[in-house]
């Protein structure tokens, strides 16, 4: 079922259609030992520095985060729908407890260093020569400056040497940066790869941003160039190139989407921002010349099958800021652009939003050139 405008996972009961926003083909679904969005927003509050309004606690581990409930998430124009506002000074502390907080410890990267050396296994493909799979240590040199990247090579990869694989491009966030080549691969997609590997059956490019830089720029060129480099190397299909990212990069997927309209099959920024202060400065997605940001972006993508995700309750980056992109893309007559806000959820949306199979169902099915399905 092929739906236009914007669309939702599922209207919540008793409230009207609004804005012409119709029920995407989903059915609510959740994953044995998680929770559902009231115990996620309990859990998360309980947490989460920045709710409680003191620092000291960890995140929440993947495994307490609810995968996405379609049932939950609500789309553009209902009435319940608030608008926080709040200076812009809290917004930046806020990124800022998100870098501090997302820095690991030692002997949480030795684990994960571990965890990435066990998945990069060698497996004897049908040549019977062996290739690597897993998470692939990779860089990039650009204009004398060495940028390190992984790649993730799903075990299939080798079982198979005719077929060619789908490739996302996966941003991570502001407290990822520097240049280990390992910390992107931690928060986002990352675990959701080593949790539910039959769920992307894809080559996955993780790149890494240097530290105070943002997705803009020669970083996002290193960026592209780390996608081209890998589909050099791996066979990948051509028609199924990806892009999301969050947080950060969530920014950085509408900027290299508004860049490249028509590399990417389909796109998918999760508590992203376009027009906002980040890092002191102020940061858009669009030259100012082109207009507003939100319109100019929306005419740009309406023909990108795109879903935007955000928390109800993010107290990072402002929820306004995806709200305002979901009805500009509906007003310039998007074919598919999906919104889903998790009601409860704060800055990570990523861990639900990566963990429903209804989206990586039809983040696979998009082909570039062709209508969205």
């Amino acid at each position: 079922m092929r739906t236009g405008g914007v669309v939702e996972a599922r209207e919540r009961a008793g409230q009207p259609k609004a804005m012409g926003v119709r029920a995407a083909p989903l059915a609510g679904h959740r994953l044995p030992g998680t929770c559902g969005p009231e115990e996620a927003s309990r859990r998360w509050n309980e947490t989460c520095p920045i709710a409680r309004g003191r620092a000291g606690s960890a995140l929440p581990a993947a495994e307490e985060r609810a995968p996405l409930d379609p049932a939950a998430s609500r789309g553009v124009g209902s009435g319940r729908v608030r608008n926080p506002v709040r200076p812009a000074a809290q917004w930046i502390t806020a990124m800022s407890w998100e870098s501090s907080m997302r820095r690991r410890s030692a002997s949480l990267a030795a684990a994960i260093l571990a965890s990435a050396i066990s998945l990069a296994a060698p497996v004897s493909g049908q040549s019977g020569h062996e290739v690597q799979t897993g998470f692939l240590d990779r860089s990039i040199t650009i204009a004398g400056h060495t940028y390190p990247y992984q790649v993730y090579v799903p075990r299939a990869y080798a079982l198979d040497t005719e077929q060619r694989f789908p490739v996302i491009l996966f941003l991570h966030g502001a407290g990822e940066r520097g240049d280990d080549g390992l910390a992107q691969t931690e928060v986002g997609l990352g675990p959701a790869l080593r949790r539910y590997p039959s769920r992307y059956p894809a080559i996955v490019v993780f790149p890494q941003a240097p530290r105070d830089s943002a997705w803009t720029g020669r970083v996002a060129e290193a960026a592209m160039a780390a996608l081209e480099q890998t589909e050099r190397e791996f066979r990948t299909d051509p028609e199924r190139v990806y892009l999301t990212g969050i947080s950060m990069g969530g920014h950085g997927t509408w900027y290299l989407a508004y860049r490249h309209p028509d590399r990417f099959a389909a796109i998918a920024p999760v508590c992203g921002f376009i027009d906002w202060r980040f890092g002191g400065r102020d940061v858009t997605v669009v030259p100012p010349a082109d207009g507003d940001p939100f319109e100019a972006l929306a005419r740009r993508l309406a023909s990108v099958p795109t879903w935007i995700f955000h928390g109800e309750a993010d107290p990072a980056v402002p929820v306004e800021q995806s709200r305002r992109a979901a009805k500009a893309f509906e007003a310039a007559g998007a074919a598919d652009v999906r919104y889903s806000e998790l009601p409860g959820i704060g800055h990570n949306a990523w861990d639900p939003a990566y963990a429903s199979p209804g989206f990586a169902e039809w983040l696979f099915a998009q082909r570039r050139g062709a209508k969205s399905r």
